[in-house]
């Protein structure tokens, strides 16, 4: 089982970047895009789609989460994922648990915020674990429900 609690502190940090954003995605489609391209296009796709996802982020930030993701996430292929709603404070916070089973060791979990930045909700932060019980450590602000990407 793979543990990666260095990137919750590491993310945590890129919160304060000062960051202003010019265009947002929702955060359903940016969850399920992240999901599809894990998938589709291995883990260096999922690596690029979560790049893309934060152009809002000063670009040492995005250097940064290229350079801790791309070993850990980038060398390994995906078959399923699913996304679930962990926390939603209306227009301000929404939390996803995107669930993705790798197919060299089984399951992986990525918790991404988005939170609100020039009135729309964008990719604040971003961890992965490989087990639910490091995941679920900072607990749930609801219970998990499942969203559809369809």
């Amino acid at each position: 089982m793979m543990y990666r609690s260095v990137f919750l502190a590491t993310f945590l940090l890129l919160l304060n970047a000062g960051t202003t954003l010019a265009t947002a995605s929702k955060p359903l489609a940016s969850s399920c895009s992240l999901v599809q391209a894990l998938i589709s296009k291995g883990g260096d796709g999922g690596v690029t789609e979560m790049i893309s996802q934060v152009q809002h982020w000063p670009s040492d930030k995005r250097a940064q989460l290229r350079a801790l993701m791309a070993p850990e996430v980038g060398k390994f292929s995906y078959l399923s994922g699913e996304v679930y709603l962990v926390a939603d404070f209306g227009e301000f916070m929404q939390e996803h648990l995107v669930v993705v089973e790798a197919a060299a060791f089984g399951t992986t979990y990525f918790r991404i915020v988005y939170e609100k930045f020039d009135g729309e909700l964008a990719l604040a932060w971003i961890t992965f674990q490989g087990g639910y019980t490091e995941i679920s450590k900072l607990a749930f602000a609801q219970v998990p429900r499942k969203l559809s990407c369809d």
